[in-house]
């Protein structure tokens, strides 16, 4: 499937842009080599059960492994509370099942969702790859959601029912579809150069913060030297950047969903 910018509408999700192809296009606003030592924070409150299909592979090359890619993803996910990640195997069971060779469209990720029974999809692209010293990998990624569950932690069901006589009638009042719509709810994507000095330094952080028996000076080197060290780099910038993205869209959704109801007489909520 080819990666697209997430069509959710605006009032429920603000998405940063990816960044440009260059000495900084792995960095964010705020962002710095050294982050990149930081574990995953989740930006959930309750249990979230996701599966990583395997990758499509537009990078023109024959050597990468996009279903080995994608798990790596998935294991950087499992490393943030409240993400489950279901194995790969049972992920390639069901496509199997479906007679799916790779999720090409919106509604084939909504249908292995409805088929795992999990609450969201995780779906990408590798974009770019070389394996050699310095090696460089492109990845994409959208994530799929089905569940209400971000709903009910942004808004008390109470306040919802304030609001309007059923959910579909809140939808409507904040103008937009609710999730479940089959269409992407966040995304990310970047392109890594190992020849590039941001990336360099951000390989230092990683393997330092990993406890890389290297010494800081060379510390990156064996992940230049190893494509699969450095995917697993990628997956971790790839999963820290997706979560953030989630943090952003649920932190939008509370804020408009508080104005659109407004204050509750309910003396268990504050004001």
């Amino acid at each position: 499937m080819r990666p697209k910018l997430p069509r959710v509408l605006l009032i429920l999700t603000v998405l940063a842009l990816p960044g440009p192809v260059g000495p900084a296009a792995c960095a964010a606003p705020g962002e710095g080599p050294s982050s990149w030592a930081d574990p995953l924070i989740s930006p959930y409150q309750t249990e979230r059960r996701w599966a990583v299909a395997p990758f499509n592979n537009e990078s023109g090359s024959q050597h990468a492994n996009v279903i080995r890619i994608a798990d790596q993803v998935g294991r950087q996910f499992e490393q943030a509370s409240y993400i489950t990640v279901v194995p790969m195997n049972r992920v390639l069971e069901a496509m199997t099942d479906l007679e799916m060779r790779e999720v090409a469209s919106e509604e084939e990720a909504m249908k292995l969702i409805d088929t795992l029974g999990v609450d969201g999809l995780i779906a990408g692209t590798v974009t770019a790859f070389d394996p050699y010293d310095p090696p460089t990998l492109g990845v994409a990624v959208e994530l799929f959601t089905t569940e209400h569950i971000e709903r009910a932690e942004a808004l008390n069901l109470r306040q919802l029912s304030r609001a309007a006589t059923d959910e579909g009638a809140f939808w409507a009042q904040l103008g937009v579809d609710g999730p479940g719509s089959g269409q992407p709810v966040s995304s990310t994507s970047d392109h890594f150069d190992g020849a590039d000095p941001y990336v360099r330094r951000a390989l230092k952080a990683y393997a330092s913060g990993r406890g890389s028996a290297v010494i800081l000076r060379e510390s990156h080197r064996p992940y230049l030297l190893s494509a699969e060290r450095f995917s697993e780099f990628v997956a971790y910038v790839t999963a820290r950047r997706l979560l953030q993205q989630e943090r952003r869209r649920i932190d939008q959704w509370t804020h408009y969903a508080a104005e659109a109801i407004g204050p509750t007489d309910d003396p268990l909520q504050p004001e």
